[in-house]
């Protein structure tokens, strides 16, 4: 397959899974907002993917127009290289942040309402993958502002990438951190949904295949899981297989099914926030506290 081909494919991919996230992000919003307040971390986390999927397809339009070397010498090149290596912590952390406030929702639901909790909690969801990402971003792009020869391009002129190898193991690092903590809450959350069926059904919201949507939740954390291991795995052994076309196309895949993952997921949040809202529907009913929703 030529590098003209395995760019085409590469461009196809991304952008079909880029696509996706974002109809996802549309239909979320409108089904949301017929039920209940939109969420806001799920929003948090289509971008994530929007960044990630859009920082790879920077370069379309020029990989098979203009030579190798003028590609590298842009500005466009050397701002994908630091965007790409920054993004990698910012999907798994986003939906990480997803899961905390699911299960911080849990554990507040009934106690005494308090904004302040309430303005924390959603601040820090919100703010901190975003907070770590621009982090992130400004040190890479102080590397290729610096030392712009370290900016190179890929076999088949798709994407961009930052030679500095500390640099490449503080984006490795950040992502591992990342990963751990999504799995961990996903974890966790399975477990949570497992055995709280019944107490949801008594608070007055009550969950349809508790341990079906538990099993589900564990897929989709174990889908992020695995797709993060491998885009950092890919960023590892760049320098090794960047003369192999397969490569630009198994990270174009990847995008791809991130894509996917996020267009098959949000009727399961839908279904967890319209549990929340019959439970306080429900204790608006029986005279109690009636807590805002935390989603």
């Amino acid at each position: 397959m030529t590098s003209v081909a395995v760019g085409q494919a590469f461009f196809v991919l991304t952008y079909t899974g880029l696509a996706l996230t974002i109809f996802s992000l549309g239909s979320t919003l409108t089904i949301a907002r017929s039920k209940s307040k939109p969420i806001a971390e799920w929003y948090s986390c289509c971008a994530a993917a929007i960044v990630l999927a859009g920082s790879f397809g920077l370069l379309v339009g020029k990989f098979d127009t203009i030579s190798r070397d003028m590609i590298v010498a842009t500005n466009t090149c050397r701002t994908q290289a630091a965007i790409i290596y920054a993004s990698p912590t910012l999907a798994p952390l986003t939906f990480a942040m997803l899961l905390l406030k699911s299960i911080l929702s849990v554990r507040y639901h009934f106690a005494p309402h308090s904004s302040r909790r309430k303005r924390t909690i959603s601040l820090a969801t919100m703010l901190l993958p975003w907070v770590v990402y621009f982090v992130l971003l400004a040190v890479f792009t102080k590397e290729v502002i610096q030392n712009p020869d370290g900016v190179s391009l890929s076999t088949a002129g798709t994407h961009c990438h930052v030679s500095n190898q500390k640099l490449q193991r503080l984006s490795l690092t950040a992502a591992f951190c990342a990963m751990v903590v999504n799995s961990c809450l996903g974890g966790y959350i399975c477990v949570l949904l497992y055995r709280s069926g019944t107490a949801l059904k008594e608070a007055g919201g009550e969950l349809q295949n508790a341990k079906s949507m538990s099993v589900r939740f564990a897929f989709l954390s174990g889908t992020i899981l695995v797709l993060t291991i491998c885009l950092l795995v890919f960023q590892a052994v760049f320098s090794q297989f960047k003369g192999n076309g397969a490569y630009e196309l198994t990270v174009a895949i990847l995008s791809f099914i991130f894509g996917m993952v996020f267009f098959t997921r949000k009727d399961i949040l839908i279904a967890w926030l319209e549990v929340f809202r019959n439970i306080g529907v429900s204790a608006g009913r029986r005279g109690g506290l009636p807590v805002p929703l935390m989603f």
